[in-house]
């Protein structure tokens, strides 16, 4: 479910989360990728039904 999440999310706000180092997502060394706490609560707010425009508004970054 939380790729299905993830790409039901990018493909909204046509942002690529899981393909790109961002506030996100980030590709370390070796191959290893990490979600951020960001991610998390990016994810918990879409799973409750609240905004994610918070999340996407260029002048809040």
């Amino acid at each position: 479910m939380l790729y299905k999440d993830i790409d039901a999310i990018s493909k909204k706000y046509s942002v690529d989360i899981r393909g790109t180092n961002n506030q996100f997502h980030a590709s370390i060394s070796g191959g290893i990728n990490r979600y951020s706490k960001v991610a998390l609560k990016l994810l918990l707010d879409y799973q409750e039904g609240n905004s994610l425009e918070k999340y996407f508004d260029e002048s809040e970054q």
